[in-house]
Order: structure tokens, then sequence, then C-alpha cells
């Protein structure tokens, strides 16, 4: 699985408020953008923005925010199950990853029946 941008969407029936996009759809979109406007970037300038180092935001102190992830593992298997039959499946090391991209979880509870 690879690294994805998440765009925020305003639709009613996305309860995350994200659309995930392919690093590479991303990167060929901008790359395509930039070209028709004249622009010259190359693929390391956009990923040195995108994955570069950050300043660290200046948190107030004593507060520290605790995101709790909950994961219904016995439907997580079974949709994955549906989507792509039995034998094929997503590692859910490779969701948290992606999940974590969007929201900064603190600690994951799985539980399965």
């Amino acid at each position: 699985m690879g690294s994805h941008f998440f765009l925020p969407d305003q639709a009613q029936d996305n309860e995350w408020g994200y659309i995930p996009i392919p690093e590479v759809d991303m990167v060929d979109a901008i790359l395509a953008i930039s070209k028709k406007h004249g622009i010259d970037i190359t693929n390391e300038m956009i990923k040195e923005e995108r994955f570069g180092k950050k300043p660290k935001k200046q948190q107030k102190k004593n507060i520290k925010k605790i995101i709790h992830l909950y994961v219904d593992g016995t439907n997580l298997f079974a949709g994955q199950n549906e989507l792509f039959g039995p034998k094929k499946y997503i590692p859910f090391s490779d969701i948290l990853k992606d999940i974590r991209k969007v929201f900064p979880v603190t600690y994951v509870f799985f539980y399965a029946s």
C-alpha cells in the first residue's frame, strides 16, 4: 500500500471528511498543472514539500491530546472478504498508517469475535 494525500471532502455521505488520493495520482496532477502554467517543478520538489520536515506546532503546556481508535475487527474482516474475496486482504498495519496520516491516533483498541 502506497502513500496517500487526504483532501477535504464536504460530501454529506462521507463520514471521515477526507478523500484519499494515491500519491502517484496527486504528483501527476501537480506536474500537469504546473506544466500547463509554465512552472518548472520536479517530483523531488513535490515530495520534499509534502514529506519534508515541518515546523513543530507549539502546544499549550499540560494539555495532551489523546485519540483512541476502536476497531471492530469482525466487520473489518467481513468487509475486506466481501471486497477482495477470502485470499486477499489489506494488512491492518497499512490501514492504520493511512489513518494516522489524517488523525494522530494515540491508542488502538482492536476487537473481534
